[in-house]
């Protein structure tokens, strides 16, 4: 089947070589962005600084699973895509305790690149969906 490592076997549920790259590499682009980031956050507020660095750590993770065409990486990718996602909206309207700098600032360029890669792999995600939850289903239930 299209997708598949040699030595594997075909299964009804896997997501193309193609896709799982790209979405890998969606994910990546907002965890290196953050891994930018996290020293200066780190630096002035060090909960965000923490909060950075869990956003590399889980979308190295989550990278690596969607790779390996796990299903529970595409899950971790949508958390920490999707939180980040969130954030990013919470800082620019209301801001965040100790961290009120940014409110209004929608246009900082590493964040919209963020924003973009982040939200694509969202889309792309949530669109390869079908397939991944029916293999989480599956698994469960064997």
């Amino acid at each position: 089947m299209q997708g598949q490592r040699t030595g594997e076997a075909a299964t009804p549920f896997s997501i193309g070589a193609a896709t799982r790259i790209g979405a890998a590499l969606l994910i990546l682009i907002g965890g290196a962005i953050h891994a930018y980031e996290t020293p200066a956050q780190y630096s002035s507020v060090r909960y965000l600084g923490i909060l950075f660095a869990a956003n590399v750590a889980g979308a190295l993770i989550a990278a690596a699973g969607i790779y390996r065409d796990k299903p529970w990486a595409w899950v971790l990718g949508i958390l920490v895509a999707g939180g980040a996602l969130a954030a990013y909206a919470i800082t620019r309207t209301v801001g965040l305790p100790q961290d009120t700098g940014d409110i209004g600032n929608w246009g900082e360029p590493l964040g919209v690149v963020a924003l973009v890669a982040e939200g694509a792999f969202v889309l792309l995600a949530l669109g390869s969906s079908s397939t991944w939850r029916r293999r989480i289903v599956d698994r469960t239930a064997a």
